[in-house]
């Protein structure tokens, strides 16, 4: 159509166009609405938001919206092809929040909101990324929760959909608000296209690779328990949407809080077919063989999950290597004879470096997966309303929440927005917000006994040679931002000193739990390590290596230590040490640093080492 935002032409008169409009949607004929527009300005007509008053139909049309929410609602599909053509976006919403796709989408105007969707994609490949309604829902969740019949007669059929939302910029794996992607939505309530769904991001790998780019859609979990999509596929005993997750290869050993891994699901539920498909899985990728040795947070091994059915205990069994079934056999044999409980394994949820002062909407950030969360640090400023708020609303999501300070808790200023406190005043402020939930675990070189584990939290800091003080004192904000008193800034000296005392608390830690047959956990804000791969090439080697981390190998080897957490370097690092012991990170970061960060965080299972003491 010529002459879109022309200014040489008239401009609209407003009251006449919504008049042709209302005509225009009665029959669905757009040629007269067309002719008008044709002549004039159109741009301020086809772009208003207070079109559907202007034309007197608000009580029956949404209260207000566009020319184009008007036609929508009429489903004049001739006359929404007009606007869009004049210029209306068809990513438009309702005042409400909602997209004018979905509610073509809700009325049954399967066509009409294909035809927007079509529309959609000849921008710039993005339209359609942040597609969302209030509740995040994509319009693939709209269809998910639907019972349309997409047989391209009743409506174009899915394949078109999804080629036309990936081709729009849409992530298929995007979460709603409660955490759930419309995939795994449609596998949880084995949606009539489920499998098509789960074939089609299989086979278009290219395409749509932030779909499925390091496993996502397959591996994120969809609920508060750390439920997958595998998990999900197992749950509806169908063989056939089992087949089609692992098409994604998803983590077999992944566990939801309880512990149980979609394999242990299988097994409990006895389904022979199922277990032997999910084995078969196993077979072919050596590296998912930890799925055969894995426990519950009951203590549960596959074998005794498999009760008194002997053929599936044979057939469990028989996956496994001579080695791989003495170790299990043993295990039991060994969490008989202790009784083993659901207490002797640990749920811990671990994350770090939120940096609430950088998120408006920090409350979408946490996704609960696990009985335990800690917070490793660098959570927030203690001075901003929002780090209160966000360390207190875990308490109501988590059996228990821990609390470190990182270095950035104890920034503050001499002017500014963030008022000047000294370490000891928000060392007084961190422990009053912990008193404010008895869940709240506040840990400043101190210990929480959860039963048979003993969980010692300190900030640690790092350990700077003589060689790189000045370096690090003159390039580190620490020792700009922090105060010790009124008038004097943080050193070096003062954190190399509280280095020191962090590192024999640890230690005294160890032998305590040694001496109580505890496992021991520790969560530090800074690194305990200082090997290759711990950190980003910035720090690693550099001159400001003592300032990240430090190495405490000699501690790590401890025979109480199962599991060191630790933030601060805003680096992903997952390794099990030669002892055996778990070091790892899960920060979010700053904005900036795009990590491949999880919701539903990085979840530990710990169990207890039965006579560590021995």
């Amino acid at each position: 159509m010529g002459g879109k935002g022309s200014k040489s032409k008239p401009e609209v008169d407003m009251a006449l166009a919504a008049d042709l409009l209302v005509a225009a949607c009665a029959d669905d004929s757009a040629d007269e609405l067309v002719g008008y527009l044709e002549t004039v300005n159109a741009t301020p007509f086809v772009k208003a938001t207070a079109v559907v008053e202007l034309a007197g139909r608000g009580s029956d049309n949404f209260g207000s919206g566009s020319a184009l929410a008007f036609a929508v609602a009429a489903g004049a599909a001739d006359v929404v092809a007009a606007l869009i053509d004049a210029g209306a976006p068809p990513t438009a919403y309702l005042p409400s929040g909602t997209p004018l796709i979905f509610v073509a989408w809700e009325a049954g105007a399967y066509s009409l909101a294909h035809a927007m969707l079509e529309a959609a994609t000849k921008g710039d490949g993005k339209s359609l990324k942040y597609l969302k309604d209030g509740e995040q829902r994509s319009l693939l969740h709209r269809m998910v929760a639907s019972d349309a019949v997409l047989d391209g007669v009743t409506a174009p059929p899915l394949a078109s959909w999804l080629a036309l939302m990936v081709a729009g910029g849409a992530v298929l794996s995007d979460k709603d608000k409660d955490g759930a992607s419309a995939v795994f939505a449609a596998v949880a309530s084995q949606w009539r296209y489920a499998d098509e769904l789960l074939a089609f991001v299989a086979s278009h790998r290219e395409a749509c690779s932030t779909i499925v780019e390091g496993g996502d859609v397959a591996n994120a979990s969809g609920d508060s328990r750390g439920t997958s999509l595998l998990h999900a596929a197992v749950s509806s005993g169908s063989l056939s949407l089992v087949q089609a997750v692992l098409q994604l290869k998803p983590a077999l050993d992944a566990a939801r809080c309880d512990g149980v891994t979609p394999l242990a699901m299988a097994v409990s539920s006895g389904a022979a077919d199922m277990v032997n498909l999910l084995l078969a899985a196993v077979a072919e990728r050596p590296e998912a063989d930890l799925a055969l040795g894995m426990r519950t947070a009951a203590g549960e091994s596959l074998l005794t999950l498999c009760g008194d059915n002997a053929a599936l205990r044979a057939t469990v069994a028989g996956a496994m290597t001579a080695a791989q079934l003495a170790r299990v056999e043993a295990d039991d044999a060994m969490h008989r004879a202790a009784g083993c409980t659901p207490d002797t394994a640990l749920r811990i949820q671990l994350i770090s470096d939120v940096h609430t002062e950088f998120f408006d909407e920090w409350r979408e950030l946490l996704i609960p997966a696990a009985p335990v969360l800690a917070l490793l640090g660098d959570i927030g400023l203690v001075y901003q309303d929002k780090y209160r708020e966000f360390v207190l609303e875990q308490t109501t999501r988590f059996e228990h929440v821990i609390l470190l300070a990182g270095n950035h808790e104890y920034y503050a200023d001499k002017t500014g927005a963030c008022p000047k406190q000294s370490v000891s005043q928000i060392l007084a402020s961190m422990t009053a917000l912990a008193g404010e939930a008895d869940n709240l675990h506040f840990l400043d070189n101190a210990v929480l006994d959860l039963g048979v584990f003993r969980i010692a939290g300190t900030t640690l800091w790092g350990c700077v040679p003589d060689a790189d003080i000045d370096a690090v004192q003159m390039r580190m904000n620490d020792y700009r931002r922090i105060w010790i008193s009124d008038e004097a800034r943080l050193t070096v000296r003062e954190t190399n000193e509280w280095h020191a005392t962090a590192v024999a608390f640890v230690a005294a830690e160890a032998a305590a739990a040694a001496a109580a047959d505890q496992t021991l956990v520790v969560l530090s804000h800074h690194a305990p390590t200082i090997a290759a791969g711990y950190s980003n090439i910035d720090f690693y080697g550099s001159n400001l290596t003592g300032a990240m981390g430090s190495d405490q190998s000699e501690l790590l080897q401890h025979d109480a230590l199962s599991l060191w957490a630790y933030g601060h370097l805003h680096w992903f690092y997952d390794r099990v040490d030669s002892s055996g012991t778990r070091i790892v990170s899960h920060p979010k970061g700053y904005p900036h640093d795009k990590l491949e960060w999880a919701r539903d965080g990085l979840v530990v299972t710990v169990e207890h080492r039965i006579g560590v003491s021995a």
